[in-house]
């Protein structure tokens, strides 16, 4: 994917990026984060939620998509409370979605506002 997006020329700048650990980038650099086919069965867990939240600007959005088995089998829902009572974000818009139509796997579409 990231060979193909170089070649089309479409992005200012692309790193390369473990959401396993700490990213190399100053608190609030980016102004909103889309995150698709990241959260899947054993790829990256709920906690890069809050590095995610940490590299967004106040204000800033991060809209990611979460596998429905894994939504299920991981603590996504703690991690996002603990956000929300930490004022960290707010929720925006949550919804069940398609992911893999060949599949007929759903997933959570989530939109939030980052609110530190």
């Amino acid at each position: 994917m990231i060979d193909r997006a170089l070649k089309k020329n479409v992005y200012q700048s692309l790193s390369l990026c473990d959401l396993t650990k700490k990213l190399e980038f100053e608190d609030g650099s980016f102004d909103a984060i889309i995150c698709a086919g990241t959260f899947t069965c054993g790829h990256v867990g709920p906690e890069a939620l809050n590095e995610m939240v940490r590299i967004t600007k106040n204000e800033g959005y991060i809209c990611f998509t979460v596998r429905k088995q894994e939504w299920e089998t991981a603590p996504y829902e703690g991690i996002i409370q603990s956000l929300e009572g930490s004022k960290s974000w707010l929720e925006v818009e949550r919804q069940t979605s398609d992911y893999n139509t060949q599949e007929g796997i759903n997933c959570q579409l989530c939109l939030f506002q980052v609110t530190k």
